[in-house]
């Protein structure tokens, strides 16, 4: 999954896309401001083409990294940032205790083969008590708009039998776990995209058992829908001692 993943990443439709994509999410900001200080030392993952380094890089000590070079050449050309690396999450190429926060947003997580590897190596570059916020797509997902605004609910009221029947005759939502296919709705490059989701439960445990300590879970990108209506989750977790 990751290597099919990466290839289209590499693709200039989809750095465009991502590209477009330049404000935070309601949830991103709620987290943000509570749990990120303005002195950290902050590794910024999978930053694609640099939506969230817009609005972390004023820290002193900031890296962004991703694991296609086509993304960072973007996050350089268009905002002059130079404290990027090429990388993949599950190898960071960094001391131990390095950094006092990471964030690792657009539910990138998910799109890698070996979760357990991020978390470990997160685990292992953070300072002890130090914050990592990630978000993972919910597989408790059935159908709800992004947004609530009039607008978006308009629109999200037609396509409310296909999107649930289709969510649920897959499986996941009965499992609890699952693999995303991105092909409905999106753009050309973007479709080839898959992406592993948990619910909520399996999650916090998922986080809990690889040596940190959730502090908040969020749903999103909107905080306070239900479970059926939250596309994914935003986690804060601390790193444990040890």
């Amino acid at each position: 999954m990751e290597q099919q993943n990466r290839g289209v990443y590499r693709q200039q439709v989809a750095v465009d896309h991502y590209r477009r994509a330049t404000s935070l999410q309601r949830s991103e900001q709620v987290l943000f401001s509570r749990f990120l200080k303005p002195r950290d030392r902050l590794l910024d993952l999978g930053i694609g083409a640099g939506r969230t380094t817009r609005f972390l890089r004023d820290r002193p000590i900031y890296v962004g990294l991703d694991i296609a070079q086509e993304m960072t050449a973007a996050t350089f050309r268009d905002l002059g940032e130079t404290r990027l690396v090429v990388a993949s999450a599950d190898m960071l190429p960094f001391a131990d205790s390095s950094f006092d926060s990471i964030v690792f947003s657009f539910n990138g997580l998910g799109y890698l083969d070996s979760r357990n590897g991020v978390y470990n190596e997160v685990h292992r570059v953070l300072v002890p008590g130090g914050i990592f916020l990630f978000s993972l797509h919910n597989a408790r997902f059935i159908t709800g708009p992004t947004q609530r605004d009039l607008r978006s609910l308009v629109a999200w009221l037609p396509r409310i039998p296909a999107t649930a029947a289709r969510s649920v005759s897959s499986g996941r939502v009965w499992r609890g776990s699952g693999v995303i296919d991105h092909s409905r709705g999106a753009p050309s490059a973007l479709g080839d995209l898959r992406s592993t989701c948990l619910a909520r439960g399996a999650l916090v445990r998922e986080v809990t058992t690889h040596g940190f300590a959730v502090q908040a879970v969020l749903s999103a990108p909107v905080p306070g829908f239900p479970a059926p209506m939250s596309p994914w989750y935003y986690v804060a977790a601390l790193r444990n001692a040890g």
